[in-house]
């Protein structure tokens, strides 16, 4: 009964994290390379990422940002530097800031 359970648990967490960005609640996303890589301390948007051709969360911002106080940022700062050396397309979702600013939510690399 444990094991079985056990395997539920992990299939259904499993599938959460296999759902697609638009199923949570993000104003928009971009698959696209990254162009370029900026890196700030936390009061000036930590560490940014820019699109070759893509907005971040449905306004004009080409880019969007991730703080080092969020989850798994040093994960973020690893993906998106390891998309940035290979040319790798990214998909990322965000949300809006209250500044209208991009704040990166969830990544995937192609």
């Amino acid at each position: 009964m444990f094991n079985r359970l056990r395997q539920l648990l992990i299939i259904s967490f499993g599938g959460a994290l296999s759902l697609p960005g638009s199923a949570f609640a993000y104003d928009g996303s971009a698959n696209d390379t990254i162009s370029q890589i900026d890196v700030s301390d936390d009061t000036n948007l930590g560490l940014r990422v820019y699109f070759a051709n893509s907005t971040a969360c449905g306004n004009t911002n080409n880019w969007a940002y991730v703080l080092s106080t969020d989850p798994n940022f040093q994960i973020y700062a690893a993906v998106l530097a390891e998309a940035k050396v290979m040319g790798s397309t990214v998909t990322v979702f965000s949300t809006r800031d209250s500044r209208g600013y991009c704040h990166l939510g969830y990544v995937q690399l192609h």
